[in-house]
């Protein structure tokens, strides 16, 4: 196993990547590195504290290590810190990883579709994490804007298939057109997906679908047999149904192969909360499902459903055994839950409205709805808990200043003259303006 370092402020390419003195500028340099080195299970540690990557990167299927795969890691002072007394390596870009295995950790992406687009000429398709195939993802704090409307996808898709992502916070600028939500925009399962997702906030208040009706937040509809996926901790904001309508989780069963957990989680503005239906080809009748059915595989817990239309939607024609228990409702436009399920329990209609809609976050009584989990669906040891001292819904990551600034220079809005230009972080601003007072980043 290898470390290579990246330091953008006193880095170069040009040198040998494995010491902190001697580390390269660019991300992409340090990816190849490890890829090159060929041992696998290398790690390319990219300094925070104050420095901003520019140039776009991605992991290509032609860096596929397997299950010995490197993992591109941000760091605050010291190497493996997680950036525990610092602040994130800004990237201003998507993350794209379509090699199998690679893991990120430890980011905040900004990412701008169109000036990605004219700035670098890169193709803008995919923003934010786009990821396949990899371990596991944690602590990433992505804010995407300015959508580039061309795209096949211009996505917001963080996972489509893999192992995990843990801790990550996800905002959108108002007016962010999603391309092809279908697939899921936290992501989708085919195949032999086996999945986690653990601490996510994810506020798509400010997007919009125009070319999916309804759109998903996470979709699995695969007849492979093989999908296991876990949430918990995770929370959906929804825009406006009306306009524009969401699944939140959207499962199709198979066979006894087939299993699904969702806990702690938290629904809001969606279409449907969760969805479950059932492969047709299997289950033509109650005996084809159950004769199928896993011990203990599907359970629905703690969860809260907040001015949705439907919170829980079962495939109507079957009565089915999954496992739902304390879960709250508020507002639920058309059905609480619609459709049969015979493992029902503490379901609890919520007497005031649970959520803050100012800070898109639940409200001192919608905690106390939540205070009611036990988790007897499953060890606690199942679940990751990035920050004990943080509601879980507000989760944003180990370091969570949102995008790091220095005393390096120093922008005063409202002083010096037009045409000044200060630094900071690494980036030039040029006074362009007076009443109102305008910045514009030159670099």
């Amino acid at each position: 196993m290898t470390d290579f370092y990246v330091i953008r402020s006193s880095g170069s390419d040009s040198n040998g990547g494995t010491s902190e003195g001697d580390a390269f500028e660019s991300i992409v340099t340090g990816i190849s590195a490890a890829y090159e080195a060929g041992t696998g299970g290398n790690n390319v540690y990219v300094k925070g504290n104050g420095n901003t990557y520019f140039v776009p990167f991605g992991i290509s299927a032609a860096f596929n290590q397997g299950s010995f795969a490197s993992t591109v890691i941000g760091y605050g002072e010291t190497a493996g810190d997680d950036c525990v007394g610092g602040t994130y390596p800004i990237v201003e870009s998507g993350f794209y990883i379509n090699a199998t295995g690679w893991s990120i950790r430890n980011f905040n992406i900004d990412y701008d579709a169109l000036e990605s687009q004219s700035r670098y000429g890169t193709n803008p398709n995919w923003g934010g994490v786009f990821s396949t195939g990899q371990r596991d993802c944690a602590n990433l704090n992505v804010h995407i804007s300015n959508s580039h409307s061309s795209g096949q996808y211009g996505s917001i898709t963080f996972i489509d298939a893999g192992s995990g992502l843990k801790n990550h916070r996800l905002t959108a600028s108002p007016g962010f057109i999603v391309k092809n939500p279908g697939q899921g925009v936290l992501g989708y399962g085919n195949g032999s997906v086996k999945a986690t997702y653990n601490g996510i906030y994810a506020d798509l208040s400010n997007c919009t679908f125009p070319d999916h009706n309804p759109a998903y937040f996470y979709n699995f509809n695969s007849n492979a047999h093989t999908g296991l996926v876990k949430f918990h901790a995770i929370t959906c904001i929804a825009p406006d149904p009306s306009s524009y309508p969401m699944i939140g989780v959207s499962y199709k069963y198979d066979d006894a192969n087939s299993a699904m957990r969702i806990t702690g989680a938290i629904f809001v503005n969606c279409d449907i909360g969760i969805q479950i239906y059932s492969n047709s080809a299997q289950h033509t009748t109650q005996a084809d499902l159950m004769s199928s059915w896993p011990t203990n595989g599907f359970i629905i817990e703690d969860c809260i459903f907040i001015n949705c239309g439907t919170g829980i939607e079962f495939e109507s024609g079957f009565d089915w055994p999954i496992t739902l228990r304390n879960c709250a409702f508020y507002n639920s436009t058309t059905a609480n839950i619609s459709g049969s399920c015979i493992g029902l329990e503490g379901i609890e209609i919520a007497t005031e409205d649970p959520w803050d809609s100012t800070n898109n976050q639940l409200n001192d009584y919608g905690m106390t709805l939540l205070n009611r989990q036990t988790h007897k669906g499953g060890s606690t040891s199942d679940f990751y808990t990035p920050n004990s001292d943080r509601p879980f819904y507000q989760i944003m990551g180990k370091g969570t200043s949102s995008f790091a600034t220095t005393d390096e220079g120093n922008l005063s809005l409202g002083t010096g003259g037009v045409g000044d230009e200060v630094t900071v972080s690494g980036r030039t601003f040029q006074k362009v303006g007076e009443n109102p007072t305008v910045w514009r980043r030159t670099s």
